[in-house]
């Protein structure tokens, strides 16, 4: 056999190297290996917060917490709450919140790369159940109450029990798509004692391209459960002017108590809604614990108080059941 020269022996190399780059060049373009994409800016947006009482009790919620992002992209993202349970024997009777989470977002040009959702609580007894999400599942419904469009679900986790992460699930984009979605159905599970306040954050995280660069998108939320304690004026929650304030009233749980300083001449004006079909009424009480004010409306009606204090103190409000359970909605307003 005879033996390559030298110039056989360059000829060879070369080739040896321009089939490897031009194979990896075509696979690029075909898509079959990505590039790695470099991230140019990542927008972290403000916590989105919703917050209720940590009770023993089983009610339904029809509540939700919205957030919007309108740039070169267009995202809308929402957290649904569904349900609480204090002790929920499907889950060996530790609490539960049953919710889900809502994703639409939609570019002019260049397309979504992929979003990524993790939820965190610190405690260790807690658990994150994702409902009806097949692992490597690529169609656009996996059962009920979880959904996707132009998106591969490409890895996810739940279940995990360890310091920080609950659970994860992260989605692709397909065939880079100008406009992706999905809902997914989630439970939240509690095994702390019911005396103990609870937190879940969940953060998902968009890359996109948007013709020219990579930007990731961040979108906090954060969940708070909060152990009942203002039942009276002794142990009234302190709120300040602007505070929207979500909580439960019903079982055990007749009312609940907020204090808040007010100078001589302020006027307070407070706003209490709640469900249709249930009975909850609004008081003020003055630094001596003396009844006011009151508005005491009926079912499906807004109880509203305002109301020009005379002394500078704490001043009291009351949110009192008078029939039913369900969660309320308080808001407060100072006008110097």
């Amino acid at each position: 056999m005879k033996k390559p020269n030298g110039r056989e022996t360059k000829a060879i190399l070369v080739l040896a190297l321009i089939i490897p780059i031009g194979l990896l060049t075509t696979l690029k373009l075909t898509g079959i290996l990505q590039a790695p994409v470099t991230i140019a800016e990542t927008k972290t947006l403000e916590v989105v917060e919703w917050e209720s009482e940590r009770t023993s009790s089983l009610f339904h919620l029809s509540d939700r917490v919205e957030a919007g992002y309108i740039d070169d992209i267009s995202v809308n993202q929402t957290v649904g709450l569904w349900g609480f349970d204090g002790v929920d024997k499907m889950y060996d009777c530790a609490s539960t919140l049953r919710m889900n989470l809502n994703l639409t977002a939609s570019l002019l040009e260049g397309h979504i790369e992929n979003v990524n959702v993790t939820f965190y609580d610190n405690d260790l007894s807690s658990q994150l159940r994702i409902l009806y999400l097949p692992l490597g599942s690529e169609t656009q419904t996996a059962g009920l109450g979880s959904t996707w469009k132009n998106l591969s679900i490409t890895d996810y986790e739940d279940w995990m029990q360890w310091t920080g992460a609950l659970a994860f699930v992260n989605f692709e984009g397909v065939n880079n798509p100008l406009k992706v979605y999905f809902n997914i159905s989630l439970v939240w599970v509690m095994r702390s004692p019911l005396n103990q306040s609870e937190q879940l954050t969940i953060r998902t995280e968009l890359t996109y391209f948007n013709g020219t660069t990579h930007t990731k998108l961040v979108q906090p939320f954060r969940v708070r459960l909060i152990h009942d304690m203002n039942e009276d004026f002794e142990t009234a929650q302190e709120v300040v002017s602007g505070q929207v304030v979500r909580s439960f009233l019903g079982g055990e749980d007749k009312q609940d108590f907020y204090k808040i300083w007010l100078g001589d001449g302020n006027t307070i004006s407070a706003s209490m809604t709640a469900r249709t079909d249930v009975n909850f009424d609004l008081y003020l009480y003055n630094p001596n614990q003396i009844e006011v004010s009151s508005s005491t409306n009926g079912p499906g009606i807004t109880e509203s108080i305002s109301y020009t204090v005379d002394a500078a103190g704490f001043w009291f409000i009351e949110v009192r059941n008078n029939g039913g359970q369900g969660v309320y909605t308080l808001t407060l307003t100072i006008t110097p």
